[in-house]
């Protein structure tokens, strides 16, 4: 992973350039799930390791670097998501090309820290560091003009500017439909993983203190 800033610094900043990177970039991804999966499975048949839990380890190392390995993809193209999907598309785009991955966190039934621990990089990452450092935010805030261009594309045509305030219901429906949607999708999704593994976590819990004490009774009788 350290050599992903070379690897971006010396790329061709031309869209094919960019995408050869990315489709690097999303190979690697996928490589590193599979060898993880393979490491996961040698462990649990391996008599040589008493402690199964460094399969968990394993898991969240995989999900960890996918989010570096994803995330400078996500860097180097996020402008063609909006050049498809209008501004606030790199936000729909994370949706449907890398939410799947992450929802998988709901059936993995991962400890509760790691699963705080990768959802927390992930939106730190998608939502904070990447949009913040590229100016991907700032599309939020685009001219009437823009707004009205924009929105012509979805066959909503708003309303002339006779009037102080006609046209804020152009604003309202540009900003819901291109960022909060999507972005208020993200953020649900994210606090149903944690708190789903919230819970997951304090039942297998107590169903592991319940199975000691009763293997203590089963041992005294």
């Amino acid at each position: 992973l350290g050599v992903l800033p070379w690897v971006i610094s010396s790329t061709d900043q031309t869209w094919v350039g960019r995408f050869e990177v990315a489709i690097s970039l999303h190979c690697v991804a996928f490589i590193t799930f599979i060898t993880c999966l393979v490491i996961s499975f040698l462990v649990y048949r391996s008599p040589g390791f008493m402690s199964k839990r460094v399969v968990l380890h394993v898991t969240e190392l995989a999900f960890l670097a996918y989010v570096v390995l994803i995330g400078v993809r996500f860097a180097l193209i996020w402008e063609y998501f909006d050049k498809v999907w209008g501004p606030g598309g790199w936000l729909s785009a994370f949706l449907a090309e890398y939410g799947p991955v992450f929802m998988a966190l709901f059936f993995m039934n991962l400890p509760f820290d790691q699963t705080f621990e990768i959802t927390a990089f992930a939106f730190a990452t998608f939502m904070i560091i990447i949009p913040l450092s590229k100016g991907a935010w700032s599309r939020f805030l685009l001219t009437d003009d823009e707004v009205r261009e924009q929105l012509q594309t979805i066959n909503f045509e708003c309303p002339p500017r006779s009037t102080s305030g006609s046209f804020d219901l152009c604003r309202f429906t540009f900003r819901w439909e291109y960022f909060a949607i999507p972005a208020i999708s993200i953020c649900v999704m994210t606090v149903a993983i944690v708190i789903v593994s919230f819970f997951v976590s304090r039942s297998n819990r107590k169903a592991f203190v319940n199975k000691k004490i009763i293997e203590a009774f089963t041992k005294q009788r």
